[in-house]
């Protein structure tokens, strides 16, 4: 399940970037396979998706305009993302990443993508590869696993942590005889909104424009 929103996520941001563009076929194409994802009920549906997909990033990679166009657009220095995981600290080298941590992940031998950028286009890419690897995890992943049951007579706190396609949230719950008294949720969103002024800052207004879409935040989180 959280393959499948990954890709999706990435999907919509794409179409939504190359809306921002101006490439109306990127656009088109993301849009198209946004929904061709929701519809592939059974692995011979993904594997069509995955080929398409597949032959999306091919396409990207060869539209050397597109990369003249964002290189150095909406750079970020290392000391702006100690903090931060997710794509855009991904696609500036922190290989940062929860899934590492979860036993399912590691089962299907997962490892974090990262690229030695900092701009738009790395950013790009980065979401690009990622959108390819959810996919195949989703082919290689086993059948879906019951969910665990939290005892109903449980009394305490609990956190627990997944990556989202922005970056990891955590979500903190105190239980009192199987209620939630009391939730604190952290969004990556809400991180990623301290990098606006710094890929806006000084700049034209299209590329500050396409800095600030290359964070992909989502209003949903900042609105908590």
């Amino acid at each position: 399940m959280l393959e499948r929103e990954r890709a999706a996520s990435h999907l919509v941001w794409l179409a939504s970037f190359g809306f921002l563009l101006g490439d109306r076929v990127l656009e088109q194409q993301a849009a198209a396979l946004r929904r061709q994802l929701g519809q592939a009920s059974d692995r011979i549906g993904l594997r069509r998706v995955r080929e398409e997909v597949r032959a999306l990033v091919r396409q990207v990679d060869r539209t050397p305009l597109l990369a003249r166009r964002l290189r150095g657009v909406g750079v970020l220095d290392r000391p702006k993302l100690a903090e931060l995981d997710g794509p855009v600290s991904r696609a500036a080298g922190a290989a940062r990443d929860v899934r590492t941590e979860d036993p399912t992940y590691q089962e299907l031998g997962f490892r974090p993508l990262a690229l030695d950028g900092g701009d738009a286009l790395a950013r790009l890419r980065l979401r690009l590869g990622e959108l390819e690897q959810s996919l195949d995890l989703l082919l290689a992943s086993p059948a879906d696993r019951p969910p665990s049951v939290v005892d109903p007579s449980r009394v305490g706190t609990g956190q627990a942590s997944v990556e989202t396609p922005r970056g990891a949230a955590t979500l903190r719950i105190q239980l009192d005889g199987g209620y939630v008294t009391h939730a604190e949720l952290w969004s990556p969103s809400q991180r990623l909104a301290e990098l606006i002024s710094p890929v806006s800052e000084g700049r034209e207004l299209a590329d500050a424009l396409l800095g600030i879409a290359s964070l992909d935040l989502s209003p949903w989180e900042l609105g908590r």
